[in-house]
Protein backbone atom coordinates (compact mmCIF):
# COMPACT_ATOMS: atom_id res chain seq x y z
CA UNK A 1 0.00 0.00 0.00
CA UNK A 2 1.08 3.60 -0.72
CA UNK A 3 1.68 6.12 1.86
CA UNK A 4 0.39 9.55 1.36
CA UNK A 5 3.83 11.01 -0.15
CA UNK A 6 3.88 8.17 -2.32
CA UNK A 7 0.08 8.60 -3.24
CA UNK A 8 0.32 12.07 -4.00
CA UNK A 9 3.77 12.09 -6.09
CA UNK A 10 2.10 9.21 -8.30
CA UNK A 11 -1.55 10.66 -8.67
CA UNK A 12 0.86 14.35 -9.89
CA UNK A 13 2.32 12.04 -12.07
CA UNK A 14 -0.40 10.38 -13.15
CA UNK A 15 -2.38 13.97 -13.59
CA UNK A 16 0.69 15.43 -15.52
CA UNK A 17 0.66 12.69 -17.81
CA UNK A 18 -2.87 13.79 -18.90
CA UNK A 19 -1.81 17.33 -19.53
CA UNK A 20 -3.84 18.27 -16.03
CA UNK A 21 -1.72 21.01 -14.34
CA UNK A 22 -1.98 20.25 -10.58
CA UNK A 23 0.11 21.99 -7.67
CA UNK A 24 1.87 19.52 -5.31
CA UNK A 25 2.65 21.03 -2.09
CA UNK A 26 4.60 19.25 1.11
CA UNK A 27 3.63 21.24 4.39
CA UNK A 28 4.19 20.43 7.93
CA UNK A 29 3.01 21.01 11.85
CA UNK A 30 5.16 22.15 13.83
CA UNK A 31 3.87 21.06 17.02
CA UNK A 32 2.48 17.40 17.35
CA UNK A 33 4.68 17.42 14.42
CA UNK A 34 3.61 15.91 11.10
CA UNK A 35 4.36 16.07 7.46
CA UNK A 36 2.41 15.60 4.76
CA UNK A 37 2.18 16.06 1.17
CA UNK A 38 -0.95 17.11 -1.00
CA UNK A 39 -2.47 18.25 -4.31
CA UNK A 40 -4.57 20.96 -5.79
CA UNK A 41 -5.78 22.65 -8.68
CA UNK A 42 -7.04 25.63 -8.97
CA UNK A 43 -6.62 26.51 -5.54
CA UNK A 44 -8.77 23.49 -4.52
CA UNK A 45 -7.66 20.27 -2.57
CA UNK A 46 -8.11 17.19 -4.48
CA UNK A 47 -8.39 13.62 -2.88
CA UNK A 48 -7.56 14.30 0.47
CA UNK A 49 -8.84 16.67 3.40
CA UNK A 50 -9.61 20.29 2.17
CA UNK A 51 -8.50 22.07 5.55
CA UNK A 52 -4.65 21.18 4.83
CA UNK A 53 -3.78 24.33 3.77
CA UNK A 54 -5.26 25.94 7.03
CA UNK A 55 -3.42 22.99 9.21
CA UNK A 56 0.04 22.68 7.49
CA UNK A 57 2.74 25.09 6.58
CA UNK A 58 3.84 24.66 3.10
CA UNK A 59 7.86 24.42 2.60
CA UNK A 60 7.58 22.48 -1.06
CA UNK A 61 5.46 23.36 -4.04
CA UNK A 62 5.87 22.03 -7.11
CA UNK A 63 3.73 23.92 -9.45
Amino acid sequence: MLGLREFSLSLFDMLVARNIRPALFIGFQRYDFISHAWLEIDNIVIADSDNLKKRLTPIISVI
